[in-house]
């Protein structure tokens, strides 16, 4: 079993980048997505600083339905390693490293087993390469995790077609790549999907929305906490993504779904997309989520929807912040 459809994005869960969420309504949003039909479930240790997985443990254990789990590592805040970027998080500094070393994978292993609660991960991918450790010494550590039956599979994310043949090419080929792409970031469509698709593995799309700019609501009015990034946007670009998302909802409302979940069927149903990464904070948005699973968009709606997301707004959206 291998990640596809709509997949629960884990990163609201943990709070941090996303203004706080409570821990009822986090946990409320995953078992809603379960019910709603979704199976599978990303997360990352560094979503929250472990919080993130630990929430969707707790989770866990409220859902009775078969789901699946996908995590990733290789970003650290509580050891050494090549410095990747400082943040805060509720109201405390982090310093993040990157640290692939075969002994940090295994103790990462571990400790999201730990958290999560459970005995296996279902995926486990490499969260961003370090540019230093070569990935055929990354992928042999993940190999050896999947032969002691800590991890089922194991797949990779950010990284380039380059970095992906050399990885093809030692003979240790990724189940996944989780990329970011959407309406507004088609880039990866140049290259990295067709790849994916030549070598069967699975290209998982990221931030489908935009962090919420394709949502249709997003309002730069909105008092956002200094740990979020969206306190950057722009105003007249959310006003002009906003107008052209407006056009859409009459396709919309023809199959009885939302604007956010109509972007997600259009991603879903693109060429060499297995599965689209979709946070929810809450469990509404997680149901109307799980919708775009089951939308059949004609050529002539997908045509419409791909002219909302047109050549202009990505220029813009290059400079959102």
């Amino acid at each position: 079993m291998l990640p596809e459809g709509i997949i629960f994005g884990g990163w609201p869960m943990g709070g941090w980048h996303w203004s706080s969420v409570d821990e009822k309504t986090a946990m409320a949003a995953a078992e809603s997505a379960a019910d709603a039909g979704i199976q599978w479930f990303d997360t990352a240790p560094v979503y929250g600083f472990g919080l993130g997985e630990e929430r969707l443990g707790r989770a866990l254990k409220n859902i009775d339905s078969q789901v699946y789990i996908m995590t990733k590592f290789g970003l650290r805040w509580d050891t050494k390693g090549t410095p990747f970027f400082e943040t805060t998080f509720n109201g405390q500094k982090r310093a993040v490293v990157r640290n692939l070393s075969a002994d940090s994978i295994q103790t990462e292993c571990e400790a999201s087993l730990n958290r999560l609660g459970v005995e296996i991960i279902d995926l486990y991918q490499l969260h961003w390469s370090d540019g230093k450790i070569p990935l055929v010494d990354v992928a042999g550590v993940m190999e050896r995790l999947k032969e002691s039956g800590k991890i089922r599979e194991w797949g990779v994310c950010n990284l380039n077609t380059g970095e992906l043949h050399n990885l093809v090419n030692g003979g240790l080929k990724p189940a996944s790549l989780q990329f970011s792409y959407s309406l507004l970031n088609r880039k990866p469509e140049k290259s990295l999907i067709s790849y994916c698709e030549k070598h069967k593995i699975r290209f998982l799309a990221y931030s489908p929305l935009g962090r919420g700019l394709l949502t249709g609501k997003a309002s730069t009015a909105r008092r956002f906490d200094s740990e979020d990034d969206r306190r950057y946007w722009k105003s007249e670009r959310v006003s002009d993504i906003n107008r052209k998302l407006a056009k859409l909802e009459k396709i919309a409302s023809s199959h009885g779904i939302t604007i956010p979940a109509l972007i997600l069927a259009w991603t879903l149903s693109q060429p060499g997309i297995s599965g689209v990464i979709a946070g929810a904070r809450t469990p509404g948005q997680a149901r109307e989520n799980a919708k775009a699973t089951s939308v059949q968009l004609t050529a002539d709606e997908s045509l419409q929807i791909s002219g909302a997301g047109g050549k202009g707004i990505w220029h813009n959206l290059t400079n959102i912040r």
